[in-house]
């Protein structure tokens, strides 16, 4: 059967390819580090700081420990990958603040994949750190977090619990009265 219009076809032909040059493209992976500071606000120590839940906190089963991990999509980052060490020194000599824990990873990230929490966990005096925090991507870029800092003196636990959709690059603040996280994503070459 001879084709009527060749270049009608050509054209349908070149539209539809393009299409899925576009879809493959736009799936591709692409590799993030995520960088976080959880800090204290010791202003608050010793107040009458309302605990935001009574309950303790459950660590997802697929929660991914950076130390352990044997996951190819993610690595936790060496100290000289780190980019917020001046934040961190100038939280030090601050005395209204107290780093509790600073890390990071990197992250191979597609769209719509399931989300991978990472564990939080650190041990300072008498509290505890301990949660996740999980990159992820829908339309947009998104950062949860799903952090406890416990006082195990006294077992009281505060919570700061946010989902946030973030842009590459810029740090983002999340806080709570008794404690704080900074964290910078940031997409690799």
């Amino acid at each position: 059967m001879p084709v009527k219009h060749p270049l009608l076809f050509v054209l349908i032909f070149l539209l539809l390819n393009s299409t899925l040059i576009y879809a493959e493209k736009n799936n591709e992976e692409k590799w993030y580090s995520v960088e976080y500071i959880v800090f204290e606000n010791t202003l608050t120590v010793g107040d009458a700081a309302e605990p935001w839940t009574k309950s303790a906190l459950e660590v997802p089963f697929n929660a991914i420990n950076l130390n352990s991990s044997q996951n190819n999509a993610f690595a936790a980052l060496n100290s000289s990958e780190r980019q917020l060490h001046a934040v961190a020194s100038k939280l030090k000599r601050l005395s209204a603040y107290t780093p509790i824990a600073h890390g990071g990873w990197t992250q191979k990230l597609q769209a719509n994949t399931p989300l991978q929490p990472v564990q939080v966990i650190q041990q300072y005096g008498t509290n505890q750190l301990n949660g996740t925090i999980t990159f992820h991507s829908k339309k947009y870029l998104h950062l949860d977090i799903n952090l406890q800092l416990t006082e195990l003196d006294s077992s009281t636990n505060y919570r700061l619990k946010a989902t946030r959709r973030i842009k590459a690059d810029d740090i983002h603040y999340f806080d709570h009265p008794r404690f704080a996280v900074l964290a910078h994503v940031k997409k690799q070459d």
